[in-house]
């Protein structure tokens, strides 16, 4: 049926006897209509074609159920805008279907954890993503559409986790990471990571003493790399002697030291000759 579509004209709206929906188009504004469906569900549409000719597919789009916000008057106004964004070349029908195809960041850390941590890093480096994702990356932002995650999303997740700095910031490298591969997989456009210039916190470095079981499993380690057993003693004997000599310095501050990761994310100090090297990974890789 065709006529203006009025709030009067909608209120009157009744679907047919058999339940199916039926629709008012309006005399004035081609392709709009109200809509009647089974239970007295009223709501806008909007037919257009999407392109030039018969040949161009037929779209349907719900602008919106009969209601506030949606009166006649601003579906109206609506469908204008549309219709002006159709002219141009758009096809917001299509873009309303990828919209609610489109991943969520749920679905991306399950494609991260397969194609990434678990086929590129070691197990431990997976778990560990796997941890931080679970415990506090996806009850933050689970839902969200990949492509909608903005800066100030990460920057909230962020600062809700300030208590404890070095977590805090492992979430947002792994985000980081993630929103990364995303832009690669061609879920976000080139350049949009949300986690660039979020700043991240200061980590205060703790200090500790190695114990007596650390100085032991030290010697045997040195002991090992010598390759001979009967330096086992002596190498454990000149472990108890650095370690002394780490107090001495640490106490004085002469002497220059070298630092280990220690347990719960702490370090201890070494003089710097009783170690080979030292390295922190900072990101996630």
């Amino acid at each position: 049926m065709r006529g203006k579509i009025t709030k009067r004209s909608v209120d009157a709206l009744k679907a047919v006897a058999d339940g199916a929906e039926a629709v008012l188009w309006d005399s004035e504004l081609k392709g709009f209509g109200a809509r009647v469906q089974r239970g007295d569900a009223k709501s806008y549409v909007l037919h257009y074609r999407a392109g030039s000719g018969q040949g161009a597919p037929l779209r349907k789009l719900t602008i919106g159920r009969h209601g506030s916000p949606w009166t006649p008057e601003t579906a109206r106004k609506e469908a204008k805008t549309l219709l002006g964004m159709i002219e141009d070349g758009a096809d917001p029908a299509a873009d309303k279907m990828a919209r609610r195809e489109a991943p969520t960041i749920a679905e991306l850390a399950e494609r991260f954890l397969a194609e990434h941590a678990d086929a590129k890093r070691k197990g431990s480096t997976a778990a560990e993503y796997r941890r931080l994702l679970d415990k506090i990356i996806l009850p933050a932002l689970g839902k969200r559409k990949v492509a909608d995650v903005t800066r100030a999303d990460v920057t909230k997740l962020h600062h809700a986790n300030r208590a404890a700095p070095y977590q805090a910031n492992r979430v947002l490298a792994v985000l980081s990471k993630m929103l990364n591969l995303a832009e690669r997989w061609g879920l976000r456009p080139d350049g949009s990571n949300p986690c660039r210039h979020v700043e991240k916190f200061a980590e205060r470095k703790r200090e500790r003493m190695l114990s007596p079981a650390e100085l032991a499993r030290l010697g045997d380690a040195l002991a090992a790399y010598d390759g001979t057993q009967q330096n086992r003693g002596k190498n454990a004997a000149s472990a108890a002697a650095r370690a002394r000599g780490a107090r001495r310095a640490a106490a004085t501050r002469r002497q220059p030291l070298c630092h280990l990761r220690g347990e719960g994310g702490g370090r201890a100090r070494q003089p710097r000759k009783a170690m080979a090297g030292d390295s922190h990974g900072r990101g996630a890789r």
